[in-house]
């Protein structure tokens, strides 16, 4: 669930001021579409040219930011912390720097939204709870005060929707943290909004495709990440949703494919034994079923409970008599 945080801040569009007015957005949209494509080594170019251009420039500090914790995210775990983590602790002490300024522009302000709301997934993914929300509600304001600037500025609305969202349900399923008023309906209409037009309209009905998965809203969740694998096929995180989707409704055969599917593109992407492994035991194939929970144990032996746990729990229930 932590994770849904992530795939959305990876890819707010940013200004780089060496550049002409029209030449961030190309590069931005150039890296949010190799990104979504999982074409890595063409990202990786764009991100070059954005170094290339500045080195300490925002708009590349987070696509590479980006790129190493969507890797992350693709199995749920921190396989590419090393090279996230120096370029983490860059971008989140100039973007506090650039969102304390004087007059920064409205793309500035949304990149250091970007990098500082990364900055507070990574803490939250960790545990770090209140160093998670320091960091986001110093992207939100960044965010607002960009919005203040240019009311139609990319990305703005969707990381305010997703703070408000995200914000709300955390804090009412986790006691130790703050209170707030709960404003996840302005979130989602915020979000919805977002997923109209523009270069965050995938991420955005993403967002609301995983908002729905975690109400239990599976059908209205199936036919937006439908539509958009249909338009990235090779996208593994989309896969693993819908995959989980099928598996919420009983497809197992349908689930089988996806899961099956993510293995052809990566093999390293361990998560998709244990869902085969929960495919196969719904279809009653139970040998199948073993093995591929055992093989997901083998994988993941340092995984936490949250994946280890229901592997177990399954794999015992299997080898009931």
């Amino acid at each position: 669930m932590r994770s849904l945080l992530l795939a959305l801040l990876l890819f707010w569009p940013a200004n780089l001021v060496s550049l002409p007015p029209e030449g961030p957005r190309r590069l931005a949209g150039a890296g949010v579409e190799s990104l979504l494509r999982r074409d890595y080594s063409a990202a990786r170019l764009v991100i070059e040219r954005m170094l290339s251009e500045e080195p300490d420039g925002l708009l590349g500090i987070l696509a590479m930011m980006s790129l190493a914790q969507i890797r992350n995210f693709e199995n749920v775990d921190f396989r590419f912390d090393a090279e996230y983590r120096p370029w983490g602790e860059k971008g989140k002490k100039i973007a506090l720097e650039t969102a304390k300024g004087s007059s920064p522009d409205p793309w500035t302000l949304v990149l250091a939204g970007g990098i500082l709301g990364l900055s507070g997934f990574d803490n939250v993914h960790k545990g770090h709870w209140f160093s998670g929300l320091s960091d986001a509600v110093a992207a939100v304001r960044a965010l607002r005060k960009a919005r203040e600037k240019d009311p139609k500025i990319d990305g703005a609305l969707l990381g305010i929707g997703l703070h408000e969202y995200w914000r709300s349900y955390y804090t009412r399923s986790l006691r130790f943290l703050p209170f707030f008023p709960d404003r996840r309906e302005e979130g989602r209409e915020m979000i919805a909004e977002a997923s109209k037009k523009g270069l965050v309209a995938s991420l955005a009905l993403f967002a609301l495709a995983y908002i729905e998965f975690r109400e239990g809203k599976t059908e209205a969740a199936l036919g937006k990440v439908g539509s958009l694998v249909a338009k990235y096929p090779e996208n593994t995180v989309l896969r693993m949703l819908r995959g989980r989707l099928f598996l919420e409704k009983g497809h197992y055969r349908e689930a089988r494919e996806d899961f099956v599917r993510i293995l052809s593109i990566d093999p390293s992407i361990t998560k998709c034994h244990l869902f085969l492994g929960l495919a196969a035991s719904g279809e009653g194939k139970k040998e199948e079923a073993r093995n591929y929970l055992r093989a997901y144990l083998a994988l993941e032996k340092n995984a936490s409970k949250v994946w280890r746990t229901p592997a177990e729990m399954e794999l015992a229930k299997l080898e009931e008599p």
